[in-house]
């Protein structure tokens, strides 16, 4: 194509001597080698500087999400995740900052993982989607689980006091139950996080307690009487 043979692509600033169709090899917009006006006459590096930065960096937010999501799903410290996308805000929102300028070399599927990495992270922090769609899959192996300690009467279920009624950890479909604790209104606790001094619980509320658990940051209704909480 003899009239593009100094001419550059107008996204990505790539060459287009030699080509053998009007389309850009690099970033795959199409020219017109004898119409001026879709193409230029200098590369323009900064547009491909900018497109290079952009594709490290969303590669690792999707490995950043993928953590977050997983850490949600069995039970880790919810402040974690939020910790990790105040932190990380800036590298979560710079390739969402690149994606409405079409102008930059970047291809579709990097503008779509632009997007979506970022909101996968803020939508576990928000919601706890990934440990709310765990449990609805693991609901039924709770409520067998909490049937059978309830068959074994301990002094917290005569209303006596606090006290553990299995000591883990234990399996619960997917999940690792460290210890199942039992308030004095009867209310089941799985503990699937932290320690002695609280963390993140699965707990079974029975009918008229006077409360859903100790000394809680947030609860989760996640219906049917279970809800999950975290204890500070």
């Amino acid at each position: 194509m003899p009239n593009a043979l100094d001419r550059f692509c107008r996204d990505c600033g790539h060459a287009l001597a030699g080509l053998r169709s009007p389309i850009c090899p690099e970033c795959g917009r199409g020219f017109d080698p004898d119409d001026p006006r879709t193409t230029v006459d200098s590369p323009k590096p900064w547009r491909r500087t900018i497109a290079a930065l952009v594709r490290p960096l969303v590669v690792f937010n999707m490995l950043v999400a993928t953590a977050v999501v997983i850490a949600n799903g069995i039970g880790l410290d919810p402040l974690l995740g939020f910790l990790i996308a105040v932190g990380l805000s800036p590298a979560l929102l710079l390739p969402l900052a690149a994606v409405p300028f079409p102008s930059l070399p970047l291809k579709r599927r990097w503008r779509v993982l632009a997007v979506l990495t970022p909101l996968a992270v803020v939508t576990t922090v928000l919601t706890d989607w990934p440990v709310r769609v765990l449990f609805e899959m693991h609901r039924s192996a709770f409520v067998a689980e909490a049937a059978r300690i309830r068959a074994v009467p301990t002094p917290a279920s005569l209303g006596q006091g606090v006290g553990d009624r299995r000591s883990g950890p234990i399996r619960v479909g997917t999940f690792s139950v460290l210890r199942v604790r039992e308030t004095p209104d009867g209310n089941l606790g799985f503990q699937l996080s932290g320690d002695t001094g609280g963390g993140v619980y699965v707990v079974e509320a029975v009918p008229g307690s006077r409360f859903i658990w100790w000394n809680t940051n947030w609860e989760t209704d996640l219906g049917g009487g279970w809800w999950m909480v975290y204890e500070d």
